[in-house]
């Protein structure tokens, strides 16, 4: 992939997540992210931390979304 955008790093992070790929899913979300936070890309990066175990991560990140 070559650069990603913003949205396109999101549906691919929500792909990850759906593949329970978690890992994946929290990279593409944090790359999302560097672009602007977005309640997208908090809400998916606290979907796949919540899921790969970062408990404490993962609401700090649902609340902010």
């Amino acid at each position: 992939m070559g650069v990603a955008t913003a949205d396109e790093l999101v549906r691919c992070g929500r792909e990850a997540l759906a593949a329970a790929d978690w890992e994946r899913a929290r990279s593409f979300f944090e790359r999302a992210a560097e672009f602007g936070e977005t309640a997208e890309s908090l809400d998916g990066l606290g979907e796949a931390l919540q899921f790969g175990g970062e408990h404490a991560r993962a609401i700090e990140g649902k609340e902010r979304a």
